[in-house]
């Protein structure tokens, strides 16, 4: 899943969930939850 190369990229650069929430404008929680694979990415 996309979501996955997302979170490595996002670890690798030292990127907080909550740095990549202020500059996409999506919620943490959101994130967090695409992360552990709770929810899915909408079209």
């Amino acid at each position: 899943m996309v979501i996955f190369v997302i979170k490595n990229i996002r670890k690798s650069k030292n990127i907080s969930l909550y740095r990549l929430s202020k500059s996409t404008g999506i919620t943490r929680s959101y994130l967090r939850d695409l992360e552990n694979n709770k929810k899915t990415i909408l079209p």
